[in-house]
Order: structure tokens, then C-alpha cells, then sequence
């Protein structure tokens, strides 16, 4: 008695999927894992020294209402190099602006003027050297 041909077919697609599944397990349990195969690496971090807390932020307003320039003092000279973005918002508006330290002090323009209010918050952010 022969046997239907969807039958045979099933039968056969299922020896196929299960004998290639275990191709795929047996050939994945063949690799081997050991500290040659990943990268690792520790590199010294250098940071600034001195009073972050020291560096002084004034905004200046020529306008009288608006904040269009900061001018940072006393940043220590450890962090030259460190890359350095200053935020300055005030409701709705945002304006910034970025330095890579060298020296102890610079005047940045902001990319837009902020107005002057209760509420204006300035955010400095320094990462490196």
C-alpha cells in the first residue's frame, strides 16, 4: 500500500528540519571560548584636578534682556583638552555652545540668545581630557 504523497512529504520535511537542527546544535558546540578569542583592555582615565566647583560662569547680557555670551573663569589647567558644552535655558528657549578647554577661561557665544529670567539655568558638561 502506498502511501499518500502529502504524507511523504510531511514525514520528509520534518526529517529534514530536525536533521539540520542538529547540524546547527553539533556545529555550535564545536566552537570553543577562552580569553584569547574576546578583547579586553584597562586604560588609565586622566581627569582634571582642582575645584571644578571653583570655575566661574557669569552671562552677559548687553542687550539687557537677552543672554547671548558666557564667560567662563578659573577652569583648572589640568583640563585642557577636555571637551566642554555649556547650555544656558530659559523656558522655551535653549541656546548653547561648545570648547575644547585651553587655558583657564574663554567668552562663549551662544547659538541663540536666551532671555534673561527667574528662570534661566545654566548647565556646563566637561568630558575628557
Amino acid at each position: 500500500m502506498r502511501k499518500p504523497p502529502t504524507l511523504v512529504r510531511i514525514g520528509l520535511t520534518l526529517v529534514l528540519v530536525v536533521g539540520g537542527a542538529g547540524l546547527v546544535v553539533s556545529d555550535a558546540a564545536g566552537l570553543s571560548t577562552s580569553s584569547r578569542n574576546l578583547g579586553a583592555a584597562q586604560v588609565a582615565t586622566p581627569r582634571c584636578s582642582g575645584s571644578l566647583s571653583g570655575i566661574g560662569l557669569t552671562e552677559n547680557v548687553p542687550s539687557g534682556t537677552s543672554i547671548t555670551t558666557v564667560t567662563l573663569t578659573s577652569v583648572p589647567a589640568s583640563c585642557d583638552g577636555a571637551a566642554l558644552v555649556l547650555t544656558v535655558s530659559s523656558g522655551s528657549t535653549t541656546g548653547a555652545a561648545a570648547w575644547t578647554v585651553a587655558g583657564t577661561g574663554t567668552t562663549l557665544t551662544l547659538s541663540t540668545s536666551v532671555p534673561l529670567t527667574s528662570q534661566t539655568q545654566a548647565d556646563l558638561v566637561m568630558t575628557g581630557p
